[in-house]
């Protein structure tokens, strides 16, 4: 491969790579061709991108765009570089998913927002609930104290009306 060649993908990864907030780096070597194909397309399904490209070009393209250099000591091997869902969560939670159906990958580690983290922590990354349940989660908690603040003033004000109510039969009979 000549030099123009390699100059125009490292610029084409850079590119690829500069807007990402998560990518994750799997190793690919015990996959056949009907698995890849399998594997890009449930991660075109979730929205994401698998790209495989050869080691010495990917390091220069994250060198070039100034991601921490643990980053390179993940690229070893047969390497892919799942990119493009807009939450880190989904895009584990879709490999780990995939990897016990199928097999084939290993995941090395994964870039969030700039930090670096080992392949335990992108399967515990993957156990996490989504950004929109995290926030059905939080929008409940927070609710649960005005629920029983309200629910108690409610009580109050029908013990209020039920004392009302009786001492009112009450005079009522008394004449």
């Amino acid at each position: 491969m000549s030099k123009a060649v390699k100059k125009l993908i490292c610029s084409e990864l850079e590119q690829r790579f500069s807007g990402i907030d998560a990518a994750v780096l799997i190793g690919i070597k015990g996959l056949d061709a009907e698995g890849m194909h399998d594997l890009r397309s449930t991660l075109h399904d979730q929205g994401a991108r698998l790209t495989i490209v050869k080691n010495s070009i990917v390091r220069i393209a994250f060198q070039n765009l100034g991601l921490p250099d643990e980053m390179s000591g993940l690229v070893d091997g047969q390497l892919g570089v799942a990119t493009g869902t807009e939450e880190p969560t989904t895009l584990a939670k879709t490999l780990a998913d995939w990897n016990k159906k199928h097999a084939g990958i290993e995941i090395r580690g994964a870039l969030i927002e700039h930090k670096v983290i080992d392949a335990q922590q992108v399967a515990e990354l993957a156990k996490l609930p989504s950004r929109d349940q995290l926030l059905g989660i939080l929008a409940s908690t927070l609710n649960a104290p005005a629920t029983y603040f309200v629910s108690a003033l409610a009580g109050t004000i029908r013990g209020l009306c039920t004392a009302l109510s009786a001492v009112r039969d009450e005079r009522e009979k008394a004449g």
